[in-house]
């Protein structure tokens, strides 16, 4: 817990002590494990299903034509982000 003192000098001075700016710096490196694990959740829910569902040929071939459909238009967009074209001058 942090607690903040005003000065003496002047009531718009706040004075945080130095274990404040430590303890903020060690929460803000734990983010990325939180989102690691965040999006390794959600992958696992995500295809948990979806891997059941490949036992039945028919919902295999569409599940695999949409992955493939989905990664095109995925590079497709990224594609279209990152080309640089002519200016119309």
């Amino acid at each position: 817990m942090t607690v903040l003192a005003l000065s003496r000098q002047s009531s718009y001075q706040i004075h945080f002590p130095a274990r404040t700016m430590r303890e903020f710096f060690v929460n803000v490196t734990r983010y990325p494990r939180y989102l690691i694990a965040f999006g390794l959740g959600v992958l696992n829910s995500v295809a948990q299903p979806l891997v059941q569902r490949l036992s039945n040929p028919v919902t295999a071939v569409a599940l695999i034509g949409a992955l493939i459909s989905g990664f095109i238009t995925l590079v497709l967009v990224l594609r279209a982000m990152v080309t640089t074209t002519a200016t119309l001058s």
